[in-house]
C-alpha cells in the first residue's frame, strides 16, 4: 500500500480518462443489466415499435409499465456502453443492432434469450476490465448504488465482479 501511494504521489498509477469514465459508468451498466434480467425473468420482451412508442408521451401507456421499464433498461445499458467505450452516445444504427443483439424480443426462444444475456455479460466483463486503475472508485460507486437500492445484487449471480472492485 505504501508503494502504491508513493507511485501515485510520483504521478504513476494515475488512472487515465478512459479508466475514470469506465469506473464512473460501470455501475450504471450493471444496473441496466440487472433491471433487464429481472424483467426477462418475469417474461417481459420487446415488441416491434416499443422503443418508438415508449418515447411518446401518453402513447407510452399503450405498452404497459413493464415493457416501458424494459425499453428504458435496454436504452440505459446501450447509452452507458457508449459512454464507457468512447465518451459519446451510440449512433442510431448501432443502437438498433445492439438492442437486437442483447435484449429479448417477443417470440424468441429461451435459448436465444440466454444467449443475449450472455452477450450483455461479455460487454460487462470488457467494460469492467476498462476500469483498470480506477477499481477503487468503481467499487465505491457500485456499493453506493447497491446500498441505495438501485441495483439488486441477487439477480447478478452470473456476473463475475473483479475482487479489486468488489
Amino acid at each position: 500500500e505504501v508503494d502504491r501511494q508513493q507511485r501515485l504521489a510520483a504521478g504513476k498509477d494515475q488512472a487515465t480518462e478512459g479508466e475514470r469514465r469506465a469506473a464512473t459508468n460501470w455501475p450504471a451498466l450493471l444496473k441496466g443489466h440487472a433491471e433487464a434480467l429481472t424483467l426477462e425473468k418475469a417474461g417481459v420482451r420487446l415488441e416491434p415499435g416499443d422503443r418508438t412508442v415508449a418515447k411518446i408521451p401518453y402513447l407510452n401507456s399503450m405498452i404497459g409499465p413493464d415493457r416501458q421499464k424494459y425499453v428504458l433498461a435496454a436504452d440505459d445499458f446501450i447509452s452507458t456502453l457508449g459512454l464507457i467505450r468512447s465518451g459519446v452516445s451510440v449512433p442510431t444504427a448501432e443502437r438498433e443492432n445492439l438492442m437486437a443483439t442483447m435484449f429479448g424480443v417477443a417470440g424468441e426462444s429461451d435459448q436465444t434469450l440466454k444467449s443475449k444475456q450472455s452477450s450483455r455479460e461479455v460487454f460487462l466483463a470488457a467494460m469492467q476490465a476498462m476500469v483498470g486503475r480506477s477499481a477503487d472508485d468503481a467499487g465505491r460507486l457500485l456499493a453506493e448504488a447497491i446500498n441505495r437500492g438501485q441495483i439488486n445484487p441477487t439477480v447478478l449471480t452470473s456476473v463475475q465482479i473483479e475482487p479489486a472492485i468488489a
